[in-house]
C-alpha cells in the first residue's frame, strides 16, 4: 500500500478515536482532531502534487519536431538566404540557418517546394529567423518566420510591397508551417 494513503487511512483512524474519547472536553476534541486529521491530508496533497510535477517534467520534451515548407507559386528561381537565428530557439542541426538541413542558400525551382524537418526548442517562446529570397545576386524581398506558427491552425497572408505577396499556414495537427510565394 503506498506509504501516502497508509498515512491518511491512520489520520482517519485517530480522528474517530479522539473525537469519541470521553477524556477530553468538546472543544478540545476538535482543537486536537483537527490538526491529526489534517496534517496527513496535507501531505497526501502536496505528496500527489509532487508526483504530478515530476511526471510532467519527465514526460516535457526537450524539443518539438516540425516541419517547415516553403512553396515557390512563381517562374522566378530563388536562392534563400537565412539570418537572424537566435540559438535558444532551436534544438539540433535541424534549423533553417544551416545548409542541407535547414535552408541556408537552397534553391527554390520554380513551381517547386522545398520541405525541411524543424527541431524546435520547447522551452523557448519564439523560433524566429529571416528569409531573404534572391533572384540571382538581387534581393528580392524577405520576411520573418516563427517556427512556432506551425504548432497553430492559423493563416496569414502579407503583401510584399513589390510583385509578391506569401501566405503562411500553420497546420497544428501535423506541426507543420507551409509558406507559398505567389506573384501579384
Amino acid at each position: 500500500m503506498n506509504k501516502t494513503i497508509l498515512i491518511f487511512l491512520i489520520s482517519i483512524v485517530a480522528y474517530q478515536a479522539v473525537s469519541s474519547s470521553n477524556s477530553f472536553r468538546p472543544t478540545q476534541n476538535r482543537q486536537l482532531a483537527v490538526p491529526l486529521f489534517v496534517a496527513p491530508l496535507v501531505g497526501l496533497i502536496g505528496t500527489a502534487a509532487g508526483t504530478v510535477i515530476r511526471d510532467q517534467k519527465l514526460h516535457l520534451k526537450n524539443s518539438i519536431g516540425t516541419t517547415l515548407v516553403i512553396e515557390n507559386d512563381t517562374d522566378d528561381e530563388f536562392t534563400i538566404k537565412v539570418s537572424d537565428v537566435d540559438n535558444h530557439d532551436w534544438d539540433g542541426d535541424s534549423r533553417p540557418d544551416h545548409e542541407g538541413t535547414g535552408f541556408q542558400n537552397a534553391v527554390l525551382e520554380p513551381r517547386q517546394s522545398i520541405e525541411k524537418h524543424q527541431e524546435i526548442n520547447a522551452k523557448s517562446s519564439s523560433a524566429m529567423s529571416t528569409m531573404t529570397f534572391q533572384v540571382g545576386e538581387e534581393e528580392r524581398f524577405s520576411f520573418r518566420v516563427d517556427q512556432w506558427n506551425s504548432v497553430m491552425d492559423q493563416e496569414e497572408e502579407y503583401d510584399l510591397d513589390n510583385d509578391y505577396y506569401v501566405r503562411h499556414v500553420g497546420v497544428d495537427n501535423e506541426n507543420k508551417l507551409i509558406i507559398t510565394i505567389m506573384k501579384k
